[in-house]
């Protein structure tokens, strides 16, 4: 593991990958290093490199811009997914930015065998899926009483409601290669991963199998 800014060693070279996965847990990272920048890690993907991103709230405009590249439209900077009908305890009162919700793509090649009861808990920013992209998949969604929110000095400005809200979604790309985005870096938090009820680790697992 290395930070972004600290990596030293190429991800392409002579038109091959020297690594087959990557892991981009840096959202607010600038990606401006001389190898892992935006386009070293598109050029990683060209070529079959796989990749899991998870963002966070307050990710940086390059990072927003990275997962545009491979067709997920992050909410505006700064903007959170709540829910108040549907959040865990942890959640910070009132916001109830610690969501739960068990609306899975029903796709056994990307979640194996989690159980349809499952629950798992969300902290982060939702995102859109470019309709035109047939290769984008929404795996995870909120339930109908979540909402995205903005707030600007002192003002929130709901952005989008219920099901156009997209959490994780899963990309194969034509060459084959495989990328994962979530929203949120605490899903895959021990915090998480150890709150009982919930399948958070299972969940995790699951989309990292199929990336990777």
């Amino acid at each position: 593991f290395f930070l972004a800014e600290s990596v030293d060693s190429e991800l392409v070279k002579f038109g091959e990958i020297l690594y087959h996965n990557l892991i981009v847990f840096s959202p607010r990272s600038k990606l401006d290093s001389d190898f892992m920048n935006l386009s070293a890690i598109l050029d990683f993907v060209d070529f079959g490199g796989n990749v899991l991103i998870a963002g966070q709230s307050n990710m940086s405009k390059s990072f927003k811009n990275l997962c545009a590249n491979v067709g997920v439209d992050f909410d505006p900077i700064g903007s959170e997914v709540l829910d108040h009908f549907n959040h865990e305890s942890l959640s910070s009162e009132p916001k109830h930015d610690i969501i739960r919700t068990n609306r899975f793509l029903e796709n056994k090649y990307i979640l194996g065998d989690l159980p349809k009861n499952a629950s798992v808990l969300f902290r982060g920013i939702g995102h859109t899926n470019y309709e035109e992209n047939i290769l984008v998949s929404s795996v995870l969604k909120p339930s109908d009483k979540a909402y995205s929110t903005l707030t600007k000095k002192g003002a929130s400005t709901i952005t989008k409601v219920g099901s156009d809200i997209v959490l994780v979604s899963a990309i194969q790309s034509r060459n084959n290669a495989r990328i994962i985005v979530s929203g949120s870096l605490d899903m895959f938090s021990n915090k998480f991963f150890q709150a009982k009820g919930f399948r958070n680790k299972d969940f995790c697992s699951e989309i990292s199998k199929w990336v990777f």
